[in-house]
């Protein structure tokens, strides 16, 4: 009876990323023959490491622009 107390929102939820993307998927194949190094050795010199403020991960943006081109969402 006490069951409908429960704040289920509270309870931890254990989600495998790995296994909501086929392993056929696309973006799968792009990411194990993608270098992002050389991104990181050129954006270099416009971010500032001293301002205490860290700026966005540039690989993260490339991979956002990436998804959005591929699943053709428009913002």
């Amino acid at each position: 009876m006490e069951n409908w107390k429960k704040d289920s929102r509270k309870a931890p939820v254990i989600v495998d990323i790995d296994a909501l993307v086929p392993k056929d998927h696309l973006l799968r194949k792009i990411e194990t023959v993608m270098d992002y190094e050389w991104l990181y050795e050129r954006l270099d010199p416009y971010y500032c490491h001293d301002n205490g403020r860290p700026g966005a991960d540039p690989v993260v943006l490339i991979k956002m622009v990436l998804i959005q081109h591929h699943h053709g969402f428009r913002i």
